[in-house]
């Protein structure tokens, strides 16, 4: 037969006479003797041989049965008896299906040759008691704010105490119980209070606690760095492992850019981002820019990692960037003396609109934007964050 977990058990036994008996209570199955059990009472220390009889009586007057060891041990019922008696050795009784009326004294009678004396107990039998249940509008809480919980418990029970994770709650500066315990109220919560809550309730002398309610708190992301630690200076041709992460509940998004583009992580998880490059030219130095975003919140922290080409590294790649910078250098001079030209041109020439035309710039992406690349994605924001720019280099040409 089940049974439901119980705390305590009530014992409570007379001496007789002479001070040196007592009756033992075994509950079955231990540790208390609940609705449906079966409970054993037996004299201590045992009877002596000379035992004549022992009766057992129920409420101290009604008789149960009288046991008579000698003459094959004969057993007579009394009006107490309800079929669910049985005497056993050492003149004990054993009493099952027990109902909570079975609760009470019960006395034995040991009678010996010019020694008799009477024993008795108070056998309490506990009705079984409901677990508590532990209720809550939220199972998630962001830091700081205030998290409350309700014991919801059986008619007539006591809330007793409310337990963190196994540990007991004490009422102070952030933790506030209401009146009788119902309600556990903790202030500005921590990364620390996440974990299991419960409350344990208390009927007569038997006590039960609730199932676990799990409490997760939102924070982050904090601590966001990338391994390994920079600043790089790397030989062209060799191959590194970028790995971005951060602490934050729950686990962040990442995000890993360069130059403003975005570039796609060849492994992505709840604990970081690694980007693998093999450095090949001077294209590929620069601030490598790693952002987490927590997805609950919103918030973001970024953080950033310089690479550059080693000393006397720079290969095929490097030569071709420095003749397009020459080339840029020059293109640029010619610019600057064709608009020295105009500007004087221009002195002796009216103009018909006096409108300056848009012009667009592109601007540099800001942090984060967009989705998350995938790999084997090609994301290229070169024209994503166009906008109208201040107007001033070409807002005097006119034709």
């Amino acid at each position: 037969m089940g049974t439901r977990p119980w705390g305590g058990i009530l014992l409570a036994g007379e001496r007789g006479a002479k001070g040196k008996t007592h009756i033992t209570v075994t509950p079955d199955p231990p540790p208390a003797t609940v609705v449906g059990g079966a409970v054993t009472l037996t004299p201590q220390p045992p009877p002596q041989p000379s035992l004549v009889a022992c009766t057992w009586y129920r409420a101290g007057e009604f008789e149960i049965f009288t046991h008579r060891p000698e003459g094959g041990a004969t057993l007579s019922h009394g009006p107490g008896y309800t079929r669910r008696e049985t005497g056993g050795p050492g003149c004990s009784l054993r009493l099952g299906g027990l109902r909570p009326s079975d609760s009470g004294p019960y006395t034995v009678l040991l009678g010996m040759p010019g020694n008799g004396h009477s024993i008795s107990v108070h056998l309490a039998v506990l009705e079984p008691l409901d677990p508590p249940a532990v209720t809550f509008s939220s199972d998630t809480m962001l830091e700081n704010k205030t998290l409350e919980l309700t014991c919801e418990a059986p008619e007539g029970a006591e809330t007793l105490r409310w337990l963190h994770s196994d540990s007991i709650l004490v009422p102070g500066s952030r933790v506030r119980l209401s009146p009788r315990n119902r309600t556990l109220q903790l202030r500005q919560v921590s990364r620390g209070d996440a974990g299991d809550y419960q409350c344990e309730v208390q009927k007569g002398i038997s006590h039960i606690r609730s199932r676990a309610v799990t409490i997760t708190v939102i924070y982050g992301p904090e601590i966001v760095h990338i391994i390994p630690q920079g600043p790089l200076a790397l030989p062209a041709g060799e191959k590194v492992n970028l790995t971005c992460m951060a602490d934050s509940v729950p686990a962040p998004q990442f995000t890993w850019s360069h130059t403003s583009h975005m570039v796609p992580a060849q492994t992505s998880t709840s604990t970081g981002a690694v980007l693998s490059l093999v450095l090949m030219g001077m294209e590929q130095t620069g601030i490598y820019k790693c952002c987490a975003t927590n997805p609950r919140t919103g918030f973001i922290a970024t953080t950033s990692i310089s690479i550059t080409l080693g000393s006397g590294q720079g290969g095929p790649s490097l030569v071709a960037g420095v003749v397009a910078g020459v080339a840029l250098a020059a293109v640029a001079l010619g610019g600057t003396l064709a608009y020295v030209l105009f500007r004087h041109c221009r002195r002796k020439t009216p103009r018909d609109s006096k409108e300056p035309p848009q012009v667009y710039e592109n601007l540099p992406s800001p942090a984060c934007m967009g989705a998350v690349a995938q790999p084997g994605s090609s994301l290229d924001p070169t024209y994503q964050t166009l906008q109208l720019g201040a107007g001033d280099l070409y807002q005097e040409l006119w034709t």
